[in-house]
């Protein structure tokens, strides 16, 4: 019996501490993955919120010096402006139904 106790207690010693260490080990991978998905999604957001805000601070710009004619120098000098100071914005141009009347280089679209 005093046998049989022991080597429950040894069994006990040595089983108890192996699998609490591969449960905790189970957990920080898990808090770990968690939290590296978690910093791409606020990342994620935090540039589609900078392209937003460029795209609407863009639009205002433009709507706030619309002159009616959407080919005018100044109107083409603002597109070049904002997509050279847009960290995220690649081109600006205008655009009515289908076609594309004007971009930044001034040129009418194709």
């Amino acid at each position: 019996m005093a046998l049989t106790v022991t080597i429950g207690a040894a069994l006990v010693a040595v089983l108890l501490p192996t699998l609490l260490a591969i449960f905790i080990a189970s957990r920080e991978g898990t808090n770990a993955e968690y939290n590296r998905a978690l910093s791409y999604a606020q990342d994620v957001l935090r540039r589609s919120e900078g392209v937003s805000d460029q795209i609407l601070e863009g639009i205002r710009r433009l709507e706030a010096l619309d002159s009616g004619d959407p080919c005018s120098a100044e109107i083409v000098s603002l597109m070049r402006e904002i997509d050279l100071a847009s960290s995220y914005i690649q081109a600006v141009g205008r655009v009515e139904g289908n076609h594309s009347l004007v971009h930044r280089s001034g040129l009418p679209g194709p």
